[in-house]
């Protein structure tokens, strides 16, 4: 219109806080694909609130993610809020919209980035992919004191999050590696009294039983120490306790069935040796 002040165009687009200027020039498809183009991660990401460059790029656990999670070791991971909310209710109460991080827009491409403090950033790794329903990375350990504490450290941060249910049945596969093989007899007291612990935590009775049950059979020091406890999966001591009056229960039925099987023995041989020579 004549006599109209001169503006430049915009374009709108839906959960973008800010107009974007419009390139008159631009056809309607290159316009779209500018838009919706993400500039690729680089080696030192920059953090939009403290400046910071020592962020890592971004691991893609769900490519379609609404959500990047910043772990305490600066790395990053793309995820489903859907999945940690239906998991965990820490999660659900963080994102459902009564904090601030819950109301934030956030969309496969506009996502959201959530800090997390006070995390083992590969335990929490390993346990989103658990939750998205993909490969654990990183790659979890073979059979032995390492893998033990790795499982440990991923069901510190399921507990912490409230979601052990949800990741109960992988940890169950990851367990019977230890209760399918000649691992379970060679393991430590301590590795025995870790697994137990982790099978507790997730609820799940089969691999506990088998695990207490070894500990009563294989191993014969105190299942309760002197010494204090400042990581959260491990056997309470109630528990140890019971297990220690099971143990010695079974060692005093032993000791009470052996000297009947002795007296039964000797009669054996006293009529063995009563008996005529074989002609």
């Amino acid at each position: 219109m004549s006599g109209a002040p001169s503006m430049p165009g915009f374009f709108h687009v839906r959960k973008t806080p800010l107009p974007l200027p419009l390139n008159l020039s631009l056809s309607p498809f290159n316009l779209l694909t500018n838009i919706h183009r993400r500039r690729p991660p680089t080696a030192a990401m920059s953090d939009p609130i403290t400046g910071s460059t020592d962020l890592q790029p971004i691991t893609n656990v769900a490519n379609d993610g609404d959500i990047v999670l910043t772990l305490d070791d600066k790395s990053r991971l793309r995820v489903q809020s859907k999945s940690l909310i239906t998991a965990s209710p820490v999660f659900q109460a963080m994102l459902d919209g009564r904090f601030r991080e819950g109301q934030q827009p956030r969309s496969a491409i506009n996502s959201f980035d959530l800090e997390l403090k006070g995390d083992d950033p590969n335990a929490l790794s390993r346990l989103c992919h658990m939750l998205q329903h993909k490969p654990v990375s990183p790659k979890l350990s073979s059979p032995g004191t390492q893998l033990v504490q790795e499982l440990v450290a991923i069901t510190e941060g399921a507990d912490k999050y409230g979601c052990c249910a949800a990741i109960s049945p992988q940890m169950e596969s990851i367990l019977w590696r230890f209760l399918a093989s000649s691992a379970l007899k060679t393991l430590s007291l301590a590795d025995a009294k870790n697994l137990a612990a982790v099978s507790y935590f997730i609820d799940h009775a089969v691999t506990f039983f088998i695990l207490t049950r070894a500990l009563i059979l294989d191993h014969h020091k105190p299942f309760v120490t002197s010494e204090g406890r400042h990581d959260v999966v491990h056997l309470s001591t109630e528990i140890c306790l019971r297990l220690e009056d099971q143990r010695n229960a079974a060692r005093l039925g032993l000791h009470e069935s052996i000297p009947p099987l002795t007296d039964y023995i000797s009669e054996a041989c006293e009529l063995h040796r009563r008996l005529p020579p074989d002609r």
